[in-house]
């Protein structure tokens, strides 16, 4: 049975060059996820929300992205949501989406706030430490 929904190809990738394709915020966060995963489970620690919100706050502390100032104050993102592609097209490649008006700006700004990546360092631990049962 030839399924086309997965190219004929993927097997031919190293582990490490699909890795690279991941944007650089997993590639910053995944190394200090997994070591707090390994604290948590060395130490037998039981899972609480308190004790998960504590340590997404210290993955993003180490990981240099934390915003000083507090609140939900948008943060530098690590990779750029506003990069040209099929969102928001080079004006220069003559691109144009054919659902949407010419020279429509993107509707996602080249920042994410705390939220976002507070919920992605909480998805990795939670996810890391449910890999781990």
């Amino acid at each position: 049975m030839n399924n086309n929904y997965f190219p004929q190809n993927v097997g031919r990738s190293t582990p490490e060059q699909l890795y690279q394709m991941y944007p650089e915020v997993y590639r910053t966060l995944d190394p200090i996820v997994k070591s707090a995963a390994d604290d948590i489970v060395v130490n037998g620690y039981i899972v609480t929300d308190e004790l998960v919100a504590s340590y997404v706050n210290s993955i993003i502390w180490e990981s240099g992205m934390w915003d000083e100032d507090g609140g939900d104050a948008a943060v530098p993102a690590q990779m750029s949501f506003n990069r040209p592609g099929y969102n928001n097209p080079d004006p220069d490649s003559g691109f144009r989406p054919s659902h949407r008006r010419p020279h429509r700006p993107s509707r996602r700004p080249p920042h994410h706030n705390r939220n976002t990546l507070r919920d992605l360092a909480r998805i990795l631990l939670l996810g890391e430490l449910l890999n781990r049962l």
